[in-house]
């Protein structure tokens, strides 16, 4: 798993697992298929948090449309995440 994965992963357990549907125990364990609205349960205020988390951890400035788009899957936001850091 790339680092890149491994930090967006992260940054989904850190600020999703207080939600009580949220079933990973392990960053790792989050699959590339889950809907972040959909599969792990983020809300509205969740993907914002889930913004400025990764914002602040890959040294991104605002974008609009934000990267996290509605209800991508965690694969797309990886996807994403490497799109705009220049990673092949």
């Amino acid at each position: 798993m790339s680092e890149t994965a491994e930090t967006v992963r992260q940054i989904l357990f850190d600020v999703l697992s207080g939600i009580p549907e949220f079933e990973y125990l392990d960053p790792a364990q989050i699959p590339e298929s889950a809907a972040i609205e959909g599969d792990l349960f983020a809300d509205s205020l969740d993907a914002v948090e889930i913004e400025m988390a990764m914002e602040k951890a890959f040294g991104f400035e605002p974008t609009d449309p934000p990267i996290l788009e509605k209800d991508c899957t965690v694969g797309e936001l990886i996807a994403a995440v490497r799109q705009a850091r220049g990673e092949s």
